[in-house]
């Protein structure tokens, strides 16, 4: 066989070699680039739906308004079965929005918990006064409840280091994150 042909076919091949490698190398690379792309996409949206979730737990928080669960007057806590109910609403309707989809199964599990702590404490005061003490049993059942929801909130968005000083945000330093 003649020099030129083997370096002609040789080279041939070379060529065919590269561009199959290249090719290949090339798909890869865009299915990288579309795969990171994706993630970033559900990353944003994963957080949206957390921040969703968290406007609806200003409910929770003592020192609010007259708009949450727990009010706090004169140093007493009394319940608002009617704020509890509208919390309730308000969690479902997170969850049953494109918000849901995101949550993680832990943070689900929390919400449905809070949520059904509400209902509980909220049907038993229904149509009675607008703020009244209740059991400092179910005060903790529907406490902790709201506090796993935050909590597990906090953890899927990755928030678990992050400290608030209590004096700061005027809560009472047993209820600061420890």
């Amino acid at each position: 066989m003649d020099s030129t042909l083997v370096s002609g076919l040789t080279g041939f091949a070379t060529a065919v070699v590269g561009t199959f490698l290249s090719h290949r190398f090339v798909l890869q690379r865009s299915f990288k680039e579309f795969a990171e792309r994706y993630r970033n996409r559900l990353f944003d949206k994963q957080l949206a739906a957390y921040e969703a979730l968290w406007v609806s737990l200003r409910r929770s928080s003592i020192y609010f308004s007259d708009e949450t669960v727990f009010v706090r007057q004169r140093g007493d806590v009394f319940f608002s079965g009617q704020n509890a109910t509208k919390m309730a609403i308000e969690l479902t309707d997170v969850f049953f929005t494109e918000h849901g989809l995101y949550l993680s199964k832990s943070t689900r599990k929390a919400l449905f918990d809070a949520r059904r702590a509400l209902q509980k404490a909220s049907s038993q005061y229904e149509g009675g006064d607008p703020l009244v003490r209740i059991p400092r049993e179910q005060f903790n059942e529907v406490s902790a409840a709201l506090k796993e929801l935050v909590q597990a909130t906090r953890r899927d968005v990755g928030l678990r280091a992050l400290r608030f000083n209590a004096a700061e945000i005027g809560i009472p330093e047993e209820q600061a994150e420890k």
